[in-house]
């Protein structure tokens, strides 16, 4: 099997173990086909299946094979028969496809000798037990080849948070791909202003990092001198954290002294109040926001961008909000 990677229908795409998106093309000739790649991640996002031993020419069905040496270097030999090694063509045909996958994200198998991303099975010898210490080879090539794509393992996805926080991912590294494939200083100023407060919410450091890029370009620096900053600033701060509830209400609170000018007496106080309670009640974060959206709606202010994605989520987000949503009181009922 190989992966298409043309361009097709616009949305973001997402590489896809393709045993979890149905395909029959485990060593057993089975799928393990997964309902949140069915589900959401296929109604939002291009999903691209990739089968590394398929695609390596392994075949369907196969041998089972494990890894087997040192979890940096490991080889793919045979369950049942030690003399059979297929690591050079997988890692071959893994370093191949990764260098040239173009996506804003990837669902791996987990615990699979190709596509695991931890905690794969290894032994340090073949006579060994097994130990839950590997990456797979192909996960490992993408993570040498793209250090910033936001990858997930397909058990983690049964968790509605972590499968909101990989759709958001998903969709901020479409975002930043698509100033990297056409940057100006005009776009990388836009750009900046956009993220600020969503990208705050995640890391107010890696959030005034991505300004002071946009700042140094403003005062004439070249764009391409600091995409590679660029790239690992905003992709830190949007996998490395995530919104909490303490953050998110001290945000609240800077964009309140912002808003401040703008509101009556009566109204501020009573945003005070939800601001106060953010960090402790999600529905008073919720309204907290849309009341503050609505302030810079109408009053705006130079540091709060008019397409500012905190405030104003766009339809892709919306979108995604609302499907993840609706998954997860689907499974709660189920």
């Amino acid at each position: 099997m190989t992966c298409e990677l043309a361009k097709g229908t616009g949305r973001a795409r997402v590489a896809v173990s393709a045993c979890l998106a149905g395909e029959p093309v485990r060593y057993d000739g089975t799928d393990r086909a997964h309902p949140a790649v069915r589900g959401p991640l296929g109604r939002l996002f291009e999903l691209v299946p990739v089968c590394p031993e398929a695609g390596a020419g392994l075949g369907v069905p196969r041998p089972p094979v494990e890894l087997v040496g040192r979890p940096h270097a490991p080889r793919a030999l045979g369950v049942a028969d030690r003399a059979l090694d297929v690591t050079e063509p997988l890692r071959a045909w893994s370093e191949a496809t990764a260098a040239r996958l173009d996506v804003a994200g990837h669902v791996l198998k987990a615990r699979s000798p190709s596509c695991g991303p931890a905690r794969v099975p290894i032994r340090r010898s073949p006579r060994a037990g097994l130990r839950p210490a590997g990456t797979g080879i192909y996960a490992a090539a993408l993570r040498r080849r793209h250090p910033w794509m936001p990858m997930v393992e397909e058990t983690a996805l049964d968790d509605a948070a972590t499968l909101a926080a990989f759709v958001e991912a998903v969709l901020a590294r479409a975002r930043l791909d698509a100033l990297l494939a056409a940057p100006s200083s005009a776009a990388l100023a836009a750009f900046a202003a956009r993220h600020r407060w969503w990208l705050a919410a995640r890391s107010p450091a890696r959030a005034r990092e991505v300004a002071a890029l946009a700042e140094r370009v403003a005062a004439g620096r070249p764009v391409g001198a600091v995409l590679r900053q660029l790239e690992a600033a905003f992709m830190r701060g949007v996998l490395v954290r995530r919104p909490d509830a303490a953050r998110e209400a001290r945000l609240l609170g800077r964009l309140l002294a912002l808003a401040k000018p703008a509101l009556a007496p009566q109204r501020r106080h009573a945003l005070r109040a939800l601001v106060e309670a953010a960090a402790r009640d999600p529905a008073a974060r919720a309204e907290a926001r849309a009341r503050l959206a609505a302030c810079f709606a109408a009053h705006p202010h130079p540091r709060v961008a008019p397409d500012d994605l905190y405030l104003w989520p766009d339809a892709a987000m919306a979108e995604a909000a609302r499907l993840v949503d609706a998954w997860a009181r689907g499974r709660a009922a189920a």
